[in-house]
């Protein structure tokens, strides 16, 4: 799907998840994936929403040593509070596609290119993405 999306002239992603602590997001096979999406949209642009970044870092070491080159390309956000409980589990290519997630535990999950859905999911985003701080500094400065 990440190949599809960084060749196809999609420049942005907002991928959302609880804790992304099962997503293959940082496997070797697709950090190559990863580049060619940001080089080949100057102008791209990916959120990661979750509601807690704790273990990220572990879970997902290339993707995290990847962010750090990219990290103005990439945005990481966590909803306040009351949003956190209830965050869907979504691939979202703006105007694209949406691939969600109904079964976690399967890993099954819908593809809609829909476009009524495609707004309802923006509207979504724009919602969370409202409502969010900025988290998951792609360095941290140390003395």
């Amino acid at each position: 799907m990440l190949g599809a999306v960084a060749a196809g002239g999609c420049p942005e992603l907002v991928l959302c998840d609880p804790s992304f602590e099962d997503w293959p997001l940082g496997e070797r096979g697709l950090m190559d994936t990863w580049t060619r999406w940001a080089t080949t949209h100057s102008n791209g642009r990916c959120i990661l929403i979750a509601a807690s970044f704790e273990g990220f870092a572990r879970q997902h070491p290339l993707w995290v040593a990847w962010r750090q080159a990219w990290s103005h390309r990439v945005q990481c956000l966590q909803p306040v509070d009351d949003l956190v409980g209830s965050l869907p589990s979504w691939f979202f290519v703006k105007g694209r596609f949406l691939l969600e997630r109904v079964d976690p535990v399967g890993h099954r999950g819908l593809l809609t290119r829909e476009a009524s859905r495609l707004v309802l999911c923006q509207e979504g985003c724009d919602a969370i993405t409202q409502r969010s701080l900025e988290t998951f500094p792609a360095t941290t400065l140390g003395l």
